[in-house]
């Protein structure tokens, strides 16, 4: 069987039933590429897909295709938006919610991304410009793009596929598949033609109406809009149905300023942004600054999108204006020019002081998920990053260790504090009976995968760590206590901070290792070496590197002992 065509048959299946094509695409080529060099699957694919040239794509494009659940459209477009004014708007939309701003022949609009995670792709007309705000919520990737190819005004859709987590639109014109981080054609007629991307920059709604005070807003329509379908998201270390190799320089899901600038690509951390604001730098030759300000809060955190954390927002502009390069630094929280004084915007407007009214060049830099754009960006610089040194990786790799330390095999657990199966085992004290009964030849490595409740997970790791600070033997009655008194999902870090003092542990220095992120790094280093093993489930199980699937305590017993066996232990 081809690789690819696991990809295709389910949404074959659930399209058929709603699409009756009424002409063929003409196929480029007689000997189609795999998988439709098997005639039935063409037969079934043109059946759905009836204007696309399939023998036109980018190289092996279709081996990192995945479907993503839906059918074509099944999360459908806005194609004849309406717009309310911001009277209207404030009716649903709080000052932190955070919108795509884009402004074109003087008409300034917001799509808010409560709206754009329903349904990913806005078809708008802006003046004389057909546009496309686009937003795909698994790479946190919103980007606005002129609709016009070849003299054709395109409609774009959402066509069901990922690739690398990210969404692939369609064109109703030839139903080519285009890639929605790039804007580049990657299978059908169009490959290889990149839309043009329109300026636009994601913000608060109260950021937006403070820069376009008659700005328009995306209608809701009488729908209710402002919950998160996929509460947590931002948290995760496993991005849903991305099946590259994670780039370990910085956490799956933390978010950068992306630019590819004269064939140059650099990251901006959004905690680099947050902590020095406005940062100056140099990318292809061309002078630019990222500059931060708090108040846009995340789309993929809590279930309310207003209720979300904060994480600001972002853009990048050409610091060169009049033919004066400028620098931007920080004074009392405002971003301010070394030259000036004057005072500016995170949309590079200068609002106060000699250069009142001036307003920077706009680079195309868009905020997106990290493995997202490591992995359409594999070369990329991240901007401060330096390797972790000696002493960092040492004590990132040091493990709690149950039982014998110098046993010769070792039983890896990665789990979660919030998963219900880990504490199941652990009730019912599975791993404490087979360390017992193989009397020293086995030991237990507990390594955290925050991925059932990223951010209760995240946290209550990051004080376990600070407990082995204290002592192996502390870590494990503590982590005991993680599973039989915290109330899992629930427990505040004060509530798992006073389970420490209960069961002897300095609190005092517990919440000081807590509060000051001594252990952040840590816990994302375990979560991205269970990233990088493919883990997709809590608890899982190694022996060595090898994962075993469908656990249960005598399928352990048995392979442990094997394992044994094999190094005659």
């Amino acid at each position: 069987m081809h690789k690819q065509l696991q990809l295709v048959p389910a949404l074959l299946m659930a399209l058929l039933l709603f699409i009756v094509p009424t002409t063929h695409a003409q196929l480029s080529c007689e000997n189609p590429p795999a998988p439709f060099d098997d005639p039935a699957i063409l037969e079934n694919w043109v059946t759905v897909w009836d204007l696309m040239d399939v023998c036109i794509s980018q190289p092996d494009v279709f081996n990192d295709i995945l479907s993503g659940g839906v059918g074509r459209d099944g999360i459908p477009p806005i194609d004849d938006p309406t717009f309310d004014t911001q009277e209207t708007a404030n009716l649903w939309l709080q000052d932190q919610s955070p919108v795509i701003s884009v402004e074109l022949d003087g008409v300034a609009r917001a799509y808010p991304l409560a709206i754009l995670t329903r349904h990913e792709i806005v078809n708008d007309v802006i003046g004389e410009t057909p546009i496309a705000a686009t937003f795909c919520p698994l790479c946190n990737s919103a980007i606005v793009f002129d609709r016009r190819v070849d003299g054709d005004v395109l409609r774009l859709g959402v066509s069901g596929f990922l690739r690398n987590s990210d969404l692939i639109m369609w064109d109703d014109k030839t139903q080519s598949w285009w890639q929605q981080f790039t804007g580049e054609a990657i299978v059908g007629t169009y490959t290889g033609t990149l839309l043009d991307i329109v300026s636009s920059q994601v913000v608060s709604y109260a950021a937006f109406k403070a820069q376009y005070p008659e700005g328009e807003v995306l209608s809701t329509n009488g729908r209710n809009y402002g919950s998160n379908p996929y509460v947590g998201y931002d948290s995760n270390a496993q991005p849903f149905l991305f099946t590259g190799t994670i780039d370990s320089r910085l956490f799956a899901t933390e978010r950068v300023l992306g630019v590819d600038l004269n064939n140059v690509t650099v990251a901006y951390p959004f905690p680099n942004l947050s902590e020095e604001i406005a940062i100056n730098d140099t990318v292809g030759d061309v002078d630019v600054v990222a500059l931060w300000q708090p108040g846009a809060a995340s789309a993929l955190d809590a279930p309310e999108i207003a209720n979300s954390r904060d994480v600001g927002m972002a853009g990048l502009f050409e610091r060169t204006l009049d033919g004066q390069v400028l620098t931007f630094s920080v004074d009392n929280g405002a971003i301010v020019d070394d030259q000036t004084g004057s005072t500016w915007n995170v949309f590079g407007t200068a609002m106060t002081g000699e250069l009142a009214g001036a307003q920077l060049e706009q680079v195309n830099a868009f905020p997106h998920f990290w493995f997202a754009w490591a992995a359409f960006h594999p070369d990329t610089e991240l901007y401060g990053y330096a390797p972790p040194s000696e002493e960092e990786t040492g004590r990132y790799e040091l493990d709690p260790v149950y039982g014998n330390p110098d046993a010769p095999v070792s039983l890896i657990e990665y789990g979660a504090y919030s998963c219900h199966a880990c504490k199941f085992w652990h009730e019912e004290g599975f791993l404490d009976q087979i360390i017992d009964e193989f009397d020293g030849q086995v030991n237990l490595i507990f390594r955290d995968s925050p991925t059932v409740s990223p951010q209760y997970d995240q946290r209550t790791a990051e004080i376990a760590q600070c407990a082995l600070d204290q002592g192996n033997d502390v870590f494990w009655t503590f982590h005991d206590a993680l599973y039989t008194i915290a109330r899992q999902g629930v427990s505040s870090a004060d509530d798992v901070i006073e389970i420490g003092r209960q069961v002897g542990l300095d609190a005092d220095a517990l919440r000081a290792c807590y509060e000051a992120g001594t252990h952040v790094e840590t816990v994302r280093y375990d979560a991205n070496r269970a990233a990088q093993l493919g883990v997709r489930g809590t608890p899982t199980f190694f022996i060595g590197d090898q994962p075993i699937f469908n656990a249960n305590p005598d399928v352990l017993r048995d392979l442990l002992q094997a394992e044994l066996d094999a190094i005659g232990g």
